[in-house]
């Protein structure tokens, strides 16, 4: 696939990282958007692979250990891609937010960008009734 990774560790095709620019329009942390397009780009090639087309086979190894340890290194490797995403989403929250050099837990992370979307919707619908307001007057 043009554009897209394949992570073939953990079974799915996701846009390649180095192209976050096709999916957010970015001037500055405050005003990112996502593209709508991008977002059903994205959101429809994130999938598991094969969830319903491929027919599900448990490998059964001869060694319990090599497996489990195999299980580990994948649930290693998913960590590592959810740290390194919550940390892409806190470049977005400016410093009034998240104070640089603050760490933040998983969870706090989460709550704060929740928080800071809604601020944000709350802004925008505010300037929409705004403008709305003025066209009837």
């Amino acid at each position: 696939h043009a554009g897209q990774d394949t992570d073939r560790q953990h079974g799915y095709v996701c846009p390649s990282s180095h192209s976050d620019s096709e999916f957010y329009n970015v001037s500055s942390p405050e005003t990112c958007i996502l593209s709508p397009s991008a977002y059903m780009d994205f959101s429809s090639s994130c999938l598991p692979r094969g969830t319903a087309t491929e027919p599900h086979r448990k490998n059964r190894s001869k060694n319990p250990s090599k497996q489990r340890q195999s299980a580990s290194e994948k649930e290693k490797l998913r960590m590592r891609d959810l740290t390194k995403a919550l940390n892409h989403l806190r470049t977005y929250l400016p410093p009034s937010v998240a104070p640089a050099g603050q760490t933040l837990t998983k969870i706090e992370t989460l709550r704060l960008t929740i928080g800071y979307i809604s601020h944000l919707s709350a802004q925008l619908e505010l300037k929409n009734l705004l403008s709305s307001h003025r066209r009837l007057l």
